[in-house]
């Protein structure tokens, strides 16, 4: 069992927190077209969406999309995917724990 490294280098600190923003700001923008569709504020569309995961936001997007009749040439499922990966990987860095790995020159997640 390896040690675990309670102090991580302050540039991957740095980096683990860009990720982390980039995601919540991500979500923040998915949440918005979803209100935008739905035609209704924050303070509603909080109450009537719940906040599902962010892969779960684009079958919402998409499902909308369809009921209004309106189409886009972007792969709703794709994004989906991508979402679903990237929340795994900023999952995995923000509640990961970093380890001292003698045979590593970095900190190991």
């Amino acid at each position: 069992m390896h040690p675990i490294r309670r102090r991580i280098p302050q540039e991957l600190t740095r980096q683990i927190g860009r990720i982390v923003t980039k995601h919540a700001l991500l979500e923040w923008e998915i949440r918005q077209v979803c209100y935008a569709i739905l035609e209704v504020g924050q303070k509603e569309g909080r109450v009537a969406i719940r906040e599902p995961r962010s892969a779960d936001y684009m079958t919402m997007i998409a499902d909308l999309l369809s009921i209004h009749g309106i189409t886009v040439s972007a792969d709703l499922k794709e994004l989906g995917k991508a979402l679903k990966n990237f929340k795994f990987y900023r999952d995995a860095l923000c509640h990961g724990v970093w380890i001292k790995d003698p045979q590593a020159k970095h900190p190991v997640l």
